[in-house]
């Protein structure tokens, strides 16, 4: 009796917990903010957007933004890390913006993006934020390897990039990637 008592107060205390949860942010479809409409539509006829390629994996949130990753997992992510603002969100399914910008993002014929595909990001309490980039592209299609897996670092006060660190080949397996990071804020606040 006292073990069916014990299991109906855990289940009251869940459903209690659970009422007090409120959704902040949600998406059908993740959105960008584009520079105009005729840029939005033309990534989407071009096949640089589809909206139905963006998928977010990682969050994390310093100060007043909210930054999620959106890897590389079929053709049409236009930027693979983006945020909120969330001081001036004032709908549930606010429009993206590619961190640190458009740029960073940007595939050319004579170099790779700064930035290709992370899955999980951390943000210390020094105002940094440490991005793991896996370097492929298209990883359930082609599965293109673009750069090395790096690790890149921005400084949030002004988004520039602080650091990178790209993997040595010796640490890298093929047909395979980093996905996780763990940062660790020492006593007096560096990582």
């Amino acid at each position: 009796m006292l073990v069916f008592l014990v299991i109906c107060a855990q289940i009251l205390s869940d459903t209690l917990a659970n009422d007090n949860l409120q959704v902040a942010y949600q998406w059908n479809q993740m959105d960008f903010n584009f520079s105009s409409a005729a840029h939005r539509d033309s990534a989407i006829k071009s096949g640089l957007y589809i909206p139905s390629s963006v998928v977010p994996v990682g969050i994390e949130v310093q100060t007043d933004r909210l930054f999620i990753t959106l890897p590389r997992w079929k053709s049409g992510v236009p930027a693979s890390l983006a945020f909120i603002n969330m001081n001036e969100t004032f709908t549930r399914s606010p429009l993206l913006s590619p961190f640190p910008n458009w740029q960073a993002h940007r595939f050319s014929e004579h170099e790779p993006p700064e930035i290709v595909s992370p899955f999980r990001i951390r943000a210390d309490r020094c105002g940094r934020l440490w991005v793991l980039d896996t370097g492929i592209d298209d990883l359930l299609g082609e599965n293109k390897r673009i750069v090395n897996t790096q690790l890149l670092i921005y400084d949030l006060h002004d988004d520039n990039l602080l650091r990178r660190f790209v993997f040595p080949d010796e640490q890298i397996k093929q047909k395979s990637f980093f996905a996780n990071i763990a940062v660790e804020d020492g006593p007096k606040g560096m990582s």
